[in-house]
């Protein structure tokens, strides 16, 4: 099994004599880290300017129910859509695989229950954050936040990714399925923990449409990996899909398709935040590789966006217990806020001085698999296996 030492800051260097045979291409993406890192930056936006001064849509570039900056949410369960799927496909592995030209290459896959452990793990610590925010934030258990929804969400593609569930047509379906029940779903649930993950800001009916989406395209990627997703293909046709679906069903948006809409969470929502995550997602593919310094800096948060996450959260306890929340506002308090974001987002992005200079992999190398046990050796000493990283979906959108 090739192993992969990491340095801190957190990059993967896998070294030549470990490689060995070139892995499947299911290996980890880095536009999808980069993007995990743009809307990991535009979610702090959304908070500060919130939590401090409050009406952050209304004081941020956007519409009037929709800021730019609520593209985080979508763009968090997207690419958690896709991540999962890969990670469930290491999960669901041949038993002959690299067993020998003699195997039995008829053999039914099986489940690789190292990995399996190793997700379900993830997607657990992801819930147990969310959980304990809210209590720190709210002072119980409500479900109300992104993160019990994204575990669930990516919990459920993980699953099916490693039963079997590979069509593209499929996964396509689903995410329709999703938006179309988006506006009844409201109404399923009214009050606890369930209510709020079904009903709720953040319904795992509705983001199970981004979540789905990320699916289809990680399952339709095939050998060529990321760089041959057909991203403004999908989001024209996505477009279109929601023109004609709206021209013969306008209840699935009662308001309207245009303009763009948060709440309560129908096409108006789903159609224009899943186009332009995926426009969002090319642009950063064509223009902010990896390989730059600011790729690098967006890929670095995107790596590591569940520690962000908790510790940007102190600010709004911060204000919360002092009575400051929302209370902040004019000239000098909004120079101070930004002053906050770009602290923020430079501790985010920016690796610590004189921490190892991430190695990147050149675009023809080998994409190291997300799922080979990262090794830390400190010395060249063997170390302790962790977990997938794919599978590090602290996805934290405005809210």
């Amino acid at each position: 099994m090739p192993v992969r030492a990491v340095v801190d800051p957190p990059l993967l260097v896998e070294p030549a004599e470990a490689r060995g045979p070139a892995p499947r291409p299911t290996g980890r993406w880095s536009s999808l880290d980069v993007l995990r890192g743009l809307a990991l930056v535009a979610m702090i936006v959304h908070h500060f300017v919130d939590w401090t001064g409050g009406r952050a849509r209304e004081r941020l570039v956007g519409f009037d129910a929709f800021a730019l900056t609520d593209l985080a949410a979508p763009a968090f369960t997207l690419g958690a859509g896709a991540a999962a799927y890969l990670v469930g496909q290491r999960i669901r592995r041949a038993p002959a695989a690299g067993a020998g030209p003699d195997a039995d290459r008829s053999a039914p896959a099986a489940i690789d229950r190292a990995r399996a452990r190793q997700a379900a793990w993830r997607w657990s610590q992801v819930l147990l954050l969310g959980l304990a925010i809210d209590v720190a934030v709210g002072g119980g258990i409500d479900g109300g936040g992104v993160l019990p929804s994204l575990a669930v969400l990516g919990a459920l593609v993980t699953l099916a990714s490693a039963l079997g569930a590979r069509s593209v047509v499929a996964w396509w379906a689903s995410a329709a399925v999703c938006a179309a029940l988006a506006v009844p779903a409201k109404a399923w649930l009214t009050d606890g923990f369930v209510a709020e993950l079904v009903s709720g800001s953040f319904s795992i009916v509705v983001y199970g449409t981004f979540a789905a989406a990320g699916a289809a395209l990680a399952a339709g990627s095939g050998s060529a990996g990321e760089g041959a997703l057909p991203l403004w293909r999908a989001a024209a046709t996505v477009v279109a899909a929601g023109v004609l679906a709206t021209s013969i069903w306008p209840g699935l948006a009662p308001d309207g398709l245009w303009a763009p809409s948060r709440h309560p969470g129908d096409l108006a929502f789903t159609v224009w935040g899943l186009a332009a995550c995926l426009a969002a997602w090319a642009l950063v593919r064509a223009f902010v590789p990896i390989q730059t310094r600011v790729g690098g800096g967006l890929a670095r948060a995107g790596q590591r966006t569940l520690l962000v996450f908790g510790a940007h959260y102190v600010l709004k306890l911060v204000l919360q217990h002092t009575g400051l929340q929302g209370t902040l506002d004019g000239p000098v308090w909004t120079l101070a806020t930004w002053l906050a974001i770009g602290g923020a987002v430079a501790l985010a992005t920016i690796p610590p001085r004189g921490a190892l200079r991430r190695v990147i992999p050149s675009r023809d190398e080998t994409t190291p698999d997300p799922t080979v046990p990262v090794v830390r050796a400190p010395g060249g000493g063997a170390g302790r296996s962790g977990p997938p990283e794919e599978v590090l979906p602290g996805r934290v959108p405005p809210g």
